[in-house]
Order: C-alpha cells, then structure tokens, then sequence
C-alpha cells in the first residue's frame, strides 16, 4: 500500500525504481492530489508547476535539479507531488521561478513566505545565499497576501497594503538604491501604499548565454484621492517596461513611478514588458519589449519600426485572427492575464477558454500551428470547456478549469513539467496534469 501516494510505473527513470527492478515494477510516489479534490490555483515556472488544492496543500512537479520542488531531493517528478509545509501550514498562494518557488502560508491568523530552491541571489530570503530543497521562512514577509517570483527576485504584497521585496536589486527591482546590490531579507518598497497586486518580471533563461536577467517589478495600486487604480512599475527600463520613454533604471531614485491611471483590475509583468487588464471593457494593454515585424510585434501591434512600446497601448483593435471569436474583429474582453518571455495568455470572458500569443517555442501557444502568432489564438483546449486560471512559462502552459479539475499544460515536456506519465516531448495538445488513477 502506498498510503496517501499512489502507484506509478512511468516515474522509474526518475531514480524512484532503480535500474535492476524487473519490468513493470512500481513505485510508490509521494502524496498526490485525488482527482476529485478541488483546484485552486496553478503557477507555472521554467521548467517545473505548482497548484494549491481546496485542503490548502501544495504540490509541485517537473525540474528540480535545484530543489525548487520543496520536496527535499533532486529527482525530477512527473506528477504533482506533496510539499510538506511543516504543522499545521496552509497554502495560500504560490508563484514560481526559474529555479525556485516562493508560497504564502497561513498558521492560523498568522501570514508569511516560505521559499525554497535556487538561492544564488538571495531570493530564497532567509538571510543567506545558500539552496534549500525544502521550504524556509523569508524573513521580514510577515503578514503577506500575495506572492509574485521572478528570476532573481520576488516581492510580496502585505495585507496592509505595502509591497515588500528581496533577491537581486542590481537594476533597482527591489525599489532600493543601486547601492543595495542584494537584500537577503525582504524590504519594503518606498513610496507604495495602498497596493492591490504585485507582480515582477519573469522568466529569463537561467542564465542562458545572451539573455539578461528579468528586473522590473509593477503593483497595482488603488488611488484613492482619483477613485482609480494606478499601475506603477520601478527597476529596468532598458526596452520601456516601466511605460517611460527614458530607458534609464529606476534605482537610485527608489520612487516608484505611476506609468497608467485607469480603471486595471489585474497586472502581469513578463520579459522585459508588462500588461494590464482594463477592468471597464475588459481590453488588453502592453507597454515595452515589441518584438515582431510588419506584420505584428509580440505587444499585439505592429513593431516595423523597430522601436519598442514607450508606452501603454491598446491592442484591441489589431485582431484580424480573431474575428472568428468576436464579429467585430476584435480581441475578445479579457478575465485574467498571465505574461512571460515574450508571450502572454488570457482567458477570453466571452468563451472561458485560454487564449495565447506572442513569440512560440516548444508548442507554449498552445494553437498546434507552431508558429509565432502576434494576435490573440485559442488554445486547443476542448470545446465548451470554461476556465478560470492561466498561467504562462517559459516554455509551457497551464489553465485551471472552472470545474475546479486538475489543470491542462501544453509545451515542452523535458523534466516532466506538463505532469504526464510519459516526460520528453513537446505537446501543443493540452491535456490534464495527472493525478491518482
């Protein structure tokens, strides 16, 4: 009997069976989820995903060659597996980075951060750089609500409005002065108050050769002398992801800068450019990295000129692939955004369904055409079916059902991430992370 595990013949490459296991021999694998257990919520990193379950328990799977499961080894899992949390800890929210996780837990009336996995600068928070492969508290994050990690840093947003960061500062993500080139612990940003979200950029590679790192961070703030919500952003600016045409860091001036008034409900910091969603009509708005060509930029508009967003702008109007959704021709209105390397994804509030684009790679899209598409596509996600949740990577995808069912993940499938039985393709088909049989 395996207990609160289940049995799995797949996962004996992963060193759970050794080698010398006759064929067919099982193994049993951690606690998964049942089922039948209600999903709350997906986050989806480099090369590994996490999901929160109705009980408040936290699984991960895929990557974790640097711990960042949480599960105390370095074995690659292809299903989502138990992260013991330690007493009575609930999960209350999860992001993802390349190498590491970050959750906000609950004991109680009690709020703070546990992370775990790649700790090179810092963003593990405990005061130190070194890894952990179980989770450990981030000092200074008491009171969190929400949690957004990025390549090499992660800020929080604390239930008395203040946004608090920690990790890598070097092009003044953290809201610090340049002079703070790390903060072992979180620290709070100046000048935020009143926050409603926060998000930071992600997803950038680790480390690959020619690719910089992701540093900017933004939070939804509310106004409350304009009766608005303001989208500020701070740290790099080198392609305009703050929204500011001077592409100089904003460090040494640790202010952060409100680059959009309006009526946005929800932000979404990716690679080098940020979007938000217009709560009034549902638009889709993008400011910065504009990769792309005459024909269309990764922003969702035409980038011939060469020149990057300087600042927000709508997309609705450019969406010739799409008015086969909408008769108008136009981007469906928009429920929830997730933004990643130069891609995003959102769910449609007309269908329900997830809709991507932006730059593909590894089938992240999800159109099963395997090109770059610059407007909005549906995912290849069954017809009829709603869903509440998207959440991008660097090289797949995950939604939630509104069913509350286990999610669909598309994309590449190396280390097990898409939580299939059978690891190593690349899928443009979605299909459900597998739980117990």
């Amino acid at each position: 009997s395996c207990g609160a595990g289940c049995l799995d013949e797949a996962v004996s490459f992963r060193g759970l069976i050794s080698e010398d296991s006759p064929p067919g021999a099982r193994a049993c694998v951690p606690a998964t989820p049942s089922p039948e257990t209600p999903i709350k919520r997906v986050a989806v990193g480099y090369l590994h995903a996490c999901l929160i379950d109705a009980m408040d328990r936290l699984f991960c799977w895929g990557a974790n060659s640097s711990g960042q499961l949480g599960i105390g080894d370095n074995v690659n899992r292809n299903r989502p597996t138990l992260v013991s949390l330690g007493g009575s800890l609930r999960a209350v929210d999860v992001s993802a980075g390349p190498a590491h996780t970050c959750a906000v837990v609950r004991n109680g009336s009690n709020f703070d951060v546990r992370c775990w996995g790649d700790n090179a600068s810092g963003q593990l928070g405990n005061g130190t750089r070194d890894p952990a492969t179980t989770p450990v508290v981030a000092g200074g994050t008491q009171g969190a609500r929400q949690i957004s990690a990025g390549g090499e840093h992660n800020c929080a947003l604390i239930a008395d409005g203040t946004v608090k960061c920690w990790g890598s500062n070097e092009e003044g993500e953290l809201g610090q002065p340049l002079s703070t080139e790390i903060a072992l612990m979180a620290m709070q940003v100046p000048g935020v108050e009143n926050a409603l979200q926060v998000s930071v950029g992600g997803q950038d590679g680790l480390g690959t050769p020619g690719m910089e790192r992701e540093r900017h961070s933004c939070a939804l703030v509310e106004n409350t002398a304009m009766a608005r919500n303001d989208v500020w952003c701070w740290g790099s600016n080198d392609l305009r992801q703050l929204g500011l045409d001077d592409v100089s860091a904003r460090g040494p001036a640790p202010l952060p800068e409100s680059v959009m008034p309006g009526t946005i409900v929800q932000i979404s910091a990716g690679e080098r450019h940020t979007c938000a969603v217009d709560g009034a009509d549902g638009r889709l708005w993008c400011w910065g990295l504009n990769a792309g060509d005459a024909e269309g930029g990764t922003l969702g508009r035409p980038a011939a000129s060469g020149r990057d967003g300087q600042g927000p702008a709508t997309i609705d109007s450019m969406m010739p692939v799409l008015a086969q959704t909408d008769p108008m021709g136009e981007a469906p209105p928009i429920q929830t955004l997730s933004a990643k390397q130069v891609y995003r994804c959102f769910i449609a509030m007309e269908d329900g369904a997830p809709y991507c684009f932006g730059r593909e790679s590894s089938d992240r899209l999800g159109s099963g055409m395997g090109t770059d598409l610059f407007q909005p596509t549906r995912v290849s996600v069954p017809m009829g079916m709603g869903f509440i949740q998207v959440a991008a990577g660097s090289t797949f995808a995950c939604a939630l059902p509104d069913d509350d069912t286990m999610p669909f993940c598309w994309g590449a499938n190396d280390d097990g991430q898409l939580g299939r039985a059978i690891s190593g393709e690349t899928s443009s088909a979605p299909d459900r992370v597998a739980a117990c049989d």
